[in-house]
């Protein structure tokens, strides 16, 4: 079985994008690993 990948656009304001950089670097991970991380599901696919 191959892996999916995703490719998702996400519109960042500037300012968010550079809190967002900050905070990852913080962490030590890449800008997408936080964001994906940090990112909710809004729905529970059963």
């Amino acid at each position: 079985m191959r892996k999916k990948t995703k490719i998702i656009t996400l519109r960042i304001s500037d300012l968010d994008y550079v809190e967002i950089e900050a905070a990852a670097q913080e962490l030590g991970v890449s800008i997408s690993e936080y964001i994906r991380e940090k990112s909710v599901p809004k729905y529970i696919l059963l």
